[in-house]
């Protein structure tokens, strides 16, 4: 089993509320367990990002917010890889998280669907420069059997005091791990396939669930690893929140970590 490494020479060209896109014709999708970026210009980095989307023939893998993306990776790939807001580059892994285990592509079986037209969105804020962006990858020669997806949706619950407040989930694959955002979150109940997963204070979730999870100071939002994968059919998968007036509103969001099958 091997990797190898290329990128695209090419650049595209950043500024500030645009969105970059790469196709095809930019990266390739078959084999690819990552995906890498580099920016280039006066002041523009990772931070100036507010959506990150990867698709496969238009089937979507990744929409997420740059804060959840950050909370992934240092949950399952070490917060040392994590980006920071003003990184000049950032990967997306799409290999199964296995580092801890000794081997670093042991987890290349989750790769970019295989046959699928990759497509990836950056999404640049207000904040954006003027600059280019180039695309790097790494790909495997390991045989897919499965891809992540990391999906993030605003819940629409409103600054509280609130309680009882239900937000529907569903994944067509097995997910492995949820975030959601703590501060002014008073109780947090996932129930998944008619399932109690979690019922829990949200400071407990913050201080200590994290603090013991990941290595480095905890910070929301947070992702919480749910061991192996698992159903979340709609109809009877569902958060139910209890938050305060310190709650942010209607656009904090649910982000779900999922493993689907190639």
């Amino acid at each position: 089993m091997a990797r190898y490494y290329d990128q695209n020479a090419g650049t595209k060209a950043t500024a500030a509320a645009t969105t970059v896109v790469f196709t095809a014709t930019d990266i390739p999708g078959a084999g690819v367990v990552a995906y890498h970026f580099l920016f280039a210009g006066a002041g523009m980095t990772f931070g100036d990002l507010t959506r990150i989307r990867v698709k496969g023939a238009g089937q979507t893998l990744f929409d997420v917010d740059p804060t959840a993306l950050q909370a992934w990776i240092n949950r399952y790939y070490g917060s040392n890889l994590a980006p920071v807001a003003g990184d000049v580059s950032f990967t997306i892994p799409f290999w199964y998280p296995t580092q801890a285990q000794g081997d670093p592509q042991a987890g290349d079986f989750s790769q970019m669907p295989s046959g699928l037209a990759p497509t990836i969105e950056l999404v640049i804020g207000a904040g954006g420069a003027v600059g280019t962006v180039q695309a790097a990858w790494t790909i495997s020669d390991m045989k897919p059997t499965a891809t992540p997806a990391l999906l993030g949706s605003a819940m629409n619950i409103g600054v509280g005091p609130a309680v009882n407040q239900h937000y529907p989930l569903f994944e067509q694959g097995g997910v492995k791990g949820v975030c959601l955002n703590t501060t002014g979150l008073t109780r947090a109940r996932l129930v998944m396939g008619g399932l109690q997963r979690m019922n829990i204070e949200g400071t407990t979730l913050f201080s200590e669930i994290q603090r013991f999870a990941n290595t480095n100071l905890p910070a929301d939002p947070v992702f919480v690893d749910l061991g192996g994968p698992q159903s979340a059919p709609a109809g009877n998968s569902y958060w139910e929140l209890d938050v305060t007036g310190a709650w942010a509103g209607a656009t904090n969001e649910s982000t779900l970590y999922a493993i689907r099958g190639q």
